[in-house]
Order: C-alpha cells, then sequence, then structure tokens
C-alpha cells in the first residue's frame, strides 16, 4: 500500500556560503552611505544581497569575485525542508485512505548537527561564511511506494539539522524513513516567501556584525 505523509508549516531554504570579506564591506560602505543607523544599514545589506543583483555583482567584480545570485553562489551546505516545531501538522493516508494526524510526540525526532568547524576548512583565505535563507509557508510530502499494511507512527523516524553553530535556531527536515524504509520527499504548494537575515561568521566561528567592518569599509562607486 501508499503511505503518504504530508507535513504542513513552514518550509526554510538555506545555504552556506562563502564571500569575500572586502566584497561584504563594500556593501555595508554602500548601506552607511544611504542609512546612518544599524537596522537601516543591515536591511540595506540583506536587500542587496538577495534583491540587488546588478549592483552586488558590480561590487563584487571589484575583488574578481563572480557573483549572480544568493540561490546560484557555492554553497558548502545546503538544505531545503519543513522545519519542526510544537504547531506541526501531519497527516498519514494509506492508498488514500485516511490514517488521520499524527502528534509531534508519536514518530521518532532525530537532531544531526551541522558543524562549523566541518565547513571553515573550505573558506577560502580573506573570506567569511554567510548563511543566507528563505522561509515559506507550505507542505512537505513523504511517500513510501511500498508500504505497510496498517500505518504505525512510532516507526515514522524524522531527521532534522541543526544550527547551534550558526545562531540560527530553525531545525530543518533533512530525511525521512518508515520501519527503516527512506522516504522519498517533494513539496506541495509554497507560498509567503520571505527572506532570512544573513549571519556572518569568521573562519574560527565567531559571528560578524557590521562594526566587524568599519575599520576596513571601501567606497563604494
Amino acid at each position: 500500500m501508499k503511505l503518504v505523509v504530508e507535513i504542513a508549516g513552514s518550509i526554510d531554504t538555506v545555504r552556506i556560503c562563502s564571500l569575500p570579506r572586502s566584497f561584504v564591506a563594500r556593501i555595508f560602505t554602500h548601506c552607511l552611505g544611504k542609512n546612518n543607523t544599524p537596522y537601516f544599514a543591515n536591511n540595506c545589506f540583506k536587500g542587496v544581497l538577495y534583491f540587488d543583483t546588478d549592483f552586488a555583482r558590480r561590487l563584487a567584480a571589484k575583488d574578481d569575485f563572480a557573483w549572480s545570485d544568493w540561490t546560484q553562489a557555492k554553497a558548502y551546505y545546503a538544505i531545503s525542508g519543513i522545519v519542526h516545531d510544537s504547531n506541526l501538522r501531519l497527516c498519514a493516508s494509506l492508498d488514500g485512505a485516511s490514517c488521520g494526524e499524527i502528534g509531534v510526540t508519536h514518530f521518532t525526532r532525530t537532531l544531526a548537527k551541522i558543524d562549523f568547524s566541518a565547513l571553515a576548512p573550505a573558506l577560502p583565505e580573506g573570506h567569511i561564511a554567510v548563511l543566507l535563507g528563505s522561509v515559506d509557508k507550505g507542505s512537505e510530502i513523504l511517500t513510501l511506494q511500498d508500504g505497510p499494511e496498517t500505518f504505525d507512527p512510532a516507526k515514522l523516524a524524522l531527521t532534522y539539522n541543526s544550527f547551534e553553530d550558526f545562531r540560527f535556531e530553525d531545525v530543518i527536515l533533512s530525511r525521512a524513513a518508515y520501519d527503516g524504509r527512506e522516504m522519498t520527499r517533494a513539496f506541495g504548494t509554497r507560498k509567503g516567501k520571505n527572506m532570512l537575515d544573513p549571519l556572518l561568521f569568521s573562519g574560527p566561528g565567531e559571528e560578524l556584525d557590521l562594526y566587524d567592518f568599519t575599520g576596513e569599509l571601501r567606497p563604494a562607486p
């Protein structure tokens, strides 16, 4: 029998990339020139990275860095999946017949931490690590074509990736299995995309902010 589990909630897309430190400084220079408060300067920085692709590309070229947009940037880690929270709604069905909703305490949940130390050696000299991403509302659909005769929620095992090293609180679904068998994953309707605030980190894993770049700001064109 075909087992389908639909999970409704928030869907995160996360990419951990590297950017030249000088490129980041150029963007902050531009944003501080337009905005005299950290709040608005940080919003400007976010807007340049996510939306003002042409301007970001011109700034990147000054550092011989090729930039297209955040979805095309080389990623050392990338994931897209449903976010676990206490309000998560899971609905199971067998051959289209509903098995009812599954409470978040009724399935097995495992966390797999993404370690900054594992990614840091890949950072080029003069680069910093940047966590970029978006969040939508929608659903993720898990399928097992040759499923069981009866559904037991205790046999559903979901693995989530966590990002404590990156000061990012969401945990994102990375793997689903039923009774030890891998389930295929697909997304249903997604809407309401919002962009995550970029998170910046030095090679040793220290979080950076606007003020870490004030001593190295470069004039924008």
